[in-house]
């Protein structure tokens, strides 16, 4: 009967230490979720700002071959 009685309250505390895990995780979570709502502008830069790298990069090796295709034709 002892046993089974210390078998149901180590159940219970184990219940209460997961209840308590998942409500930390939430809150975490809720912080995190706030956080992401607080700065849109700073994804939407970072995007812009990916977007003018890439063209960028793109514009300069459009204009080598450019620059190597005249530079051939006057070569041959």
């Amino acid at each position: 009967m002892f046993y089974a009685l210390g078998g149901t309250l180590s159940r219970m505390n184990t219940d209460e230490k997961i209840l308590e895990e998942l409500k930390e995780i939430n809150h975490r979570l809720g912080k995190m979720e706030e956080a992401s709502e607080e700065q849109p502008s700073n994804l939407v830069f970072s995007m812009i700002k990916s977007l003018l790298t890439g063209l960028l990069f793109g514009g300069v090796i459009a204009v080598g071959f450019g620059l190597v295709q005249i530079i051939a034709s006057w070569i041959m």
